[in-house]
């Protein structure tokens, strides 16, 4: 891991100016105290070690055990914000005693808007207009919504271009809906590796060459994988002068990295919420389509229930009297508890801003990276995936182990770390700006020193 990331030289100059080694655990709680939105931690449930089945009583110090663990998973799912069981009980118990009136009530959150009244934060988020945003479905549900809208493959233009380890819901997502178009997806479907190359230049490239014949271009705002953060903006910029509607999985994008959907004038997006943005194990996602596509009366939409103007739905005379946003692909009655999850999630998220978060997140991926350089044996074992640039990359690093990962990955769990393991042989470490702080960054660089001198 060459010292290459920008942030290093600012965190050399600090542990100058105080005194102290950058390795060391007085620097880590320097960084704490200099955090300016550190006091957010304190709105989430941090697990303890004791409630964690993998950890071991005889791999940490008795003292430790009933101490919060080092948690560094919030790219796979975020910690639940403290607001989030109060909330959801207020509006558990609206139903027991409000019944089917709970949806039309005065209260603050009426559920037959429920989710509306969300989008205009999450709008925050993305760098949309609120009637860009739709809350709604799971993330490969949207996407299917979306693709059916947008993906309209012609005899000269029908393929989709996505990247080549794309998460694989993404791939069955765009396979199926080309089969379904009567193409085949063995040769309809523009597989692009970035791996290990300059990622932005390899995907802009293979947009130039095959974009005649492009329908459709879908890609990862951050690769799940690598962690790596790819230019929105400029490919968008190249495919669409290519002709081509652009689409964007943001599942590893949103509440991670800076977002401008709207001035980026990317045609769509989709989302999960359950990972940087907090909202609980299978929470309700999102999308995001242009306004420019809201009262285009030739785009194909799928329809429901809740495609319908709330001042008329109740009519019930089946004539659709359509939404003209992007809440018009709303299908039907969001789930309220769901809906509430979210909602306590983005209180905390109107506490602080999108920079803010960035800036912290840049300085804990680079402090870990440097520490990481610093120890001799994981010098020797470990090579990071992600990107050096701190401009490429999200909170994520991939780190490959070059001895047998497994053993690695389970000291690190019986020691109180909770991260995750990508077959074959990648650990994904995500220190996050909202809850994570520069102690965790420090005691899992020495744990994992220690699982390597125990492996190795």
């Amino acid at each position: 891991m060459a010292v290459t990331d920008a942030s290093h030289a600012v965190l050399n100059q600090r542990a100058n100016q105080a005194g102290l080694e950058v390795n060391s655990k007085e620097f880590a709680e320097l960084l704490n105290k200099d955090d300016s939105i550190a006091h957010l931690r304190s709105e989430y449930h941090i697990p303890k070690n004791s409630g964690l089945y993998e950890v071991r009583k005889d791999m940490i110090p008795d003292s430790e055990w009933e101490k919060e663990c080092i948690y560094l998973c919030g790219n796979s799912l975020g910690l639940q914000p403290k607001g989030t069981q109060p909330l959801v009980n207020e509006e558990l118990l609206k139903w027991q005693r409000r019944g089917v009136q709970g949806h039309f009530d005065d209260s603050e959150r009426r559920w037959v808007d429920i989710a509306e009244q969300s989008a205009g934060d999450m709008a925050k988020i993305v760098g949309a207009d609120e009637s860009e945003v739709v809350i709604m479905n799971t993330l490969t549900v949207n996407l299917h919504l979306m693709l059916a809208s947008f993906y309209t493959p012609t005899d000269t233009r029908c393929k989709i271009l996505i990247e080549n380890k794309a998460f694989p819901s993404d791939h069955y997502a765009v396979r199926s809906q080309v089969k379904s178009r009567g193409y085949d997806p063995d040769t309809d479907v523009i597989l692009v590796d970035t791996e290990g190359v300059d990622g932005n230049a390899k995907l802009i490239e293979a947009i130039k060459l095959h974009g005649d014949d492009i329908a459709l271009v879908l890609l990862p705002g951050v690769q799940y994988y690598l962690g790596d953060a790819f230019d929105m903006k400029a490919i968008t910029s190249v495919a669409r002068q290519m002709g081509c509607v652009v689409g964007w999985d943001l599942a590893h994008a949103v509440g991670n990295i800076e977002l401008q959907l709207h001035d980026w004038d990317l045609d769509f997006a989709v989302w999960c919420t359950y990972k940087y943005l907090n909202s609980g194990p299978g929470g309700i996602a999102g999308a995001f389509v242009h306004s420019r596509h809201h009262s285009n009366p030739e785009l194909p939409r799928l329809t429901g229930w809740w495609s319908h103007n709330l001042k008329t739905r109740f009519k019930m005379d089946n004539e659709m009297d359509k939404i003209s946003n992007a809440a018009a692909y709303a299908m039907s009655n969001p789930p309220m508890l769901q809906v509430v999850s979210l909602r306590a999630s983005l209180n905390v998220f109107n506490m602080t801003s999108m920079k803010d978060l960035r800036s912290k997140s840049v300085m804990l991926t680079g402090y870990l990276d440097l520490l990481l350089s610093k120890i001799p044996i994981v010098q020797k074992n470990i090579k990071s995936l992600t990107s050096s640039d701190r401009t490429k990359r999200g909170c994520q690093l991939s780190l490959f182990c070059k001895v047998p990962v497994r053993p690695i990955f389970e000291f690190l769990e019986h020691s109180g770390v909770v991260c995750d393991l990508r077959e074959p042989d990648v650990i994904r470490i995500a220190p996050v700006p909202m809850y994570n702080n520069f102690t965790d960054c420090y005691q899992f660089a020495q744990v994992l020193k220690s699982a390597l001198e125990h492996h190795s």
